[in-house]
């Protein structure tokens, strides 16, 4: 349990944890930006809630610090993914075939 944290000892009463972010309406946008990344942080950010009305906060806050990692790393997929498709675009697909030769 924190404390309020006054500085003159006065209303130093305990107050329980806030509950920490689910990442969900995030979670769904990384799905449609790169599948697996998506999926699992949406089951790893419904899980906090779940942990969380449980009493498990240890739990509840371990889910949504996976839930947030999954969806950076769902959207740094996606723009490395990206990068790569449209480097290869202009290296070598735009050309189609056609011949340079002078």
């Amino acid at each position: 349990m924190a404390t309020t944290g006054s500085t003159d000892g006065v209303g130093d009463a305990q107050r329980g944890l806030d509950k920490p972010p689910s990442y969900f309406i995030s979670s769904i946008v990384v799905l449609f930006l790169c599948l697996p990344f998506g999926l699992v942080a949406l089951l790893y950010g419904l899980t906090v809630q779940t942990k969380w009305r449980a009493g498990d906060e240890r739990g509840a806050i371990h889910s949504s610090d996976m839930a947030e990692k999954w969806m950076y790393g769902g959207v740094g997929a996606f723009i490395l993914l990206f990068l790569a498709s449209a480097a290869y675009w202009f290296f070598v697909g735009r050309h189609n075939g056609e011949n340079f030769d002078v």
